[in-house]
């Protein structure tokens, strides 16, 4: 049986954004300031992606970036009692006042955001695409633009227009799944031995703690960091399933959730410094460390990150480690693929955002074109936004001069 549908069509877009994450919020507002009428359609009910949806609100690898990150942290720091932290460096700020702080820069920026619109496919004419296909409230809608750019953390707008795309490491194994709580009632003292920020040792701490109880977490390197005095992140699961499955991610979802619930439970029921502990809230979102990564006109790799290499066309320095956790149930990490995890700063080069496949395609984020050790670099917050940024600035310039992104013009 042939299913046939009608899709309302709404055009005149210079650039259509996909993914309202942290790399799609870049994009927009980069192309919005440009003067490019924007467009970004966002599944969710709010922007910020795994920053927001997904509670990890502790950003790595962004002290170090230039753009508009730095004026991103310093609205955060003023709207959302947003903090540098020095020692391990990394950022953080409060989920929900994040989500404001987007909205409010979006807005300014006179990009439209589309709420609870989800991206079903896309409509190729002569190999550029000429609209994205969306289910939403408002019914089957194609929204048709000049240029278009995946920041959908999957590269999902690339598969659909048949970019060609590589996942996992060589024999298709991914990262694991994490799904991350917030926690209440824990007393800030108590909580130093455990809390990432006032000890190196949290985490042998934490697995000490949770073996008393005849607990063993499915992540062996749990992370307990504090965002105020009241709440506490807490990342303690790997779940083994592919991240681009919906059958996989919802059960990932419902064993992180269960898994999370276990321990804090036993935990509580220890009493102790654990006796009022509670789950706020988990993440509306579980974290995909990886899916596709488009195939773009340079790819980087892992010599590239190792020798530190830098590009004519370098847009994004990343520094810091190749974070690469295990591909299977108590396998091992990135000592599997490299020396160790230590790598010297290098850069990002523009064509790592445009696709090789689709004539006006840019990718933004985690699904640039890089392989699999480099992407364990630069996955991170910092990278994932300045890549972002800069594939809106280069949208909303070939746009507004009908050239093609393939062409690496300068911006």
């Amino acid at each position: 049986m042939e299913i046939k549908k009608h899709y309302e069509e709404v055009n005149g877009y210079d650039v259509v954004v996909c993914g309202g994450g942290p790399a799609g919020v870049a994009a927009a507002i980069a192309a919005g300031r440009k003067g490019a009428k924007t467009l970004l359609l966002e599944r969710g009910g709010c922007l910020g992606g795994f920053w927001t949806r997904g509670l990890l609100t502790w950003l790595i690898n962004a002290l170090e970036q230039e753009g508009l990150l730095q004026e991103v942290m310093d609205r955060l720091e003023q709207e959302a009692e947003g903090k540098r932290v020095q020692s391990p460096k990394r950022f953080i700020a409060d989920t929900e006042k994040t989500k404001l702080v987007f909205e409010r820069m979006c807005r300014e920026a006179g990009v439209e955001i589309l709420y609870h619109t989800v991206l079903s496919g896309a409509v190729k004419c002569q190999g550029r695409i000429t609209h994205v296909l969306t289910e939403s409230k408002s019914g089957s809608v194609a929204y048709g633009g000049k240029i278009f750019i995946d920041t959908t953390g999957d590269g999902d707008l690339g598969a659909y227009a048949g970019a060609e795309f590589d996942m996992g490491n060589g024999e298709g194994m991914t990262q694991p799944l994490s799904l991350i709580c917030q926690l209440s009632g824990l007393d800030y003292e108590d909580m130093a031995p455990f809390d990432s920020q006032r000890s190196k040792n949290t985490k042998p701490a934490m697995l000490q703690e949770l073996a008393k109880l005849g607990i063993t977490p499915s992540y062996g390197g749990p992370l307990l960091a504090v965002l105020n005095r009241e709440v506490y992140a807490l990342m303690i699961n790997h779940i083994h399933y592919p991240g681009t499955s919906a059958k996989g991610v919802t059960q990932a979802t419902m064993e992180a959730r269960e898994e999370l619930h276990t321990i804090v439970d036993a935990l509580r029921r220890s009493g102790g410094i654990w006796k009022n502990i509670r789950i706020a809230t988990t993440a509306d979102a579980i974290g995909v460390r990886e899916g596709r990564r488009l195939h773009g006109l340079y790819t980087v790799t892992a010599e590239d990150v190792y020798a530190g290499r830098s590009f004519p066309d370098g847009i994004c320095c990343v520094s810091g480690n190749t974070d690469i956790h295990s591909v299977k149930p108590g396998g091992a990490g990135y000592e599997q693929f490299v020396k160790g995890n230590k790598h010297p700063p290098y850069e990002i080069p523009l064509g790592c955002l445009v696709s090789r496949d689709v004539e006006n395609l840019l990718m933004g984020g985690r699904c640039i074109s890089g392989d699999f050790v480099a992407h364990g670099s630069y996955r991170v917050a910092g990278p994932v936004f300045r890549t972002g940024e800069v594939s809106g600035l280069l949208a909303a310039h070939c746009a507004k001069n009908n050239v093609s992104p393939q062409t690496l013009p300068k911006i």
